[in-house]
């Protein structure tokens, strides 16, 4: 009896196989039918949540969150945590499909500088120099994640400095205080060798930010304390598990180029916003 799963004879009964047979496709074809959204879907939606979340925050001196109850302010705020680990997420999915890995590398890096110096306006509403030597944003995070992973993938590098290189590019992002220091290229780290084992990654993924919670916001009680955050960052892997069916979506040239844009423009329309209101 041949079974369609695996592809493989196996010596069984016809009643057996059948039921084998059945059950995997039957599961493969509830799979396909929930996973309903593409890369570009689950991108656009995670920049708008990070819009609105950044708007909210930066203009809170000059609009007061419009007025708006606490109970509609925290969600829109919250809301935005999920693009960072989207975009974790695909950073890893770039380097592993990328047809020309010194020209994607080339556009964070590109990306990261100009982001910069909208990051740093967006924030304090002029060219802070001091804020823009000490803290980096998380496009430059992405950009060291990226970096470890072609460390990492490289055969030329021996297992030694390989590891001594991946240590110094999480040195840099916590040296240099980065949007999601550490715990960023650790979840892309985690996202790109376990991308072919969703239930390992989902349970990485799990200790990895439970351990960023007990160590960067106050130990066990901030558990319970940020309980709201915790159920937001589920959110990303919970999509990204069940939902994404590995797809680009309908114009992937156009979205490639728009989310490489996207970062920087968002912050620089959010400061003209803000020089306008004054």
């Amino acid at each position: 009896c041949r079974c369609v799963k695996q592809k493989t004879l196996f010596f069984i009964s016809e009643t057996d196989c059948f039921r084998y047979n059945f059950v995997n496709i039957s599961r493969d074809k509830m799979n396909e039918k929930i996973k309903v959204f593409n890369r570009d879907q689950i991108k656009y939606i995670a920049a708008l949540l990070m819009f609105i979340g950044h708007f909210m925050i930066f203009t809170v001196k000059e609009l007061n969150y419009f007025g708006l109850p606490s109970v509609i302010v925290k969600p829109l705020i919250l809301f935005q945590y999920i693009a960072p680990f989207v975009f974790m997420f695909f950073i890893a999915e770039g380097f592993y499909y990328t047809k020309n890995l010194k020209k994607y590398f080339a556009r964070l890096l590109t990306t990261g500088i100009v982001t910069q110096f909208t990051f740093v306006l967006a924030n304090t509403g002029s060219m802070d120099w001091n804020m823009f030597l000490t803290t980096g944003n998380i496009v430059l995070t992405l950009l060291l994640s990226l970096l470890i992973l072609i460390i990492y993938d490289s055969s030329r590098i021996n297992i030694i400095f390989k590891i001594m290189m991946i240590m110094l590019c999480l040195g840099i992002t916590y040296v240099w205080n980065m949007e999601w220091a550490i715990i960023a290229p650790l979840i892309v780290f985690v996202f790109y060798i376990l991308r072919d084992k969703p239930v390992w990654r989902f349970v990485s993924y799990e200790i990895l930010m439970i351990g960023y919670v007990l160590i960067s916001m106050g130990g066990f009680e901030a558990l319970i304390s940020n309980v709201l955050f915790i159920l937001v960052i589920q959110v990303p892997i919970i999509i990204i598990t069940f939902f994404y069916n590995g797809q680009k979506g309908r114009f992937p040239v156009f979205s490639k180029y728009f989310f490489y844009l996207f970062y920087p423009v968002h912050m620089m329309i959010i400061f003209m916003i803000k020089v306008i209101i004054r």
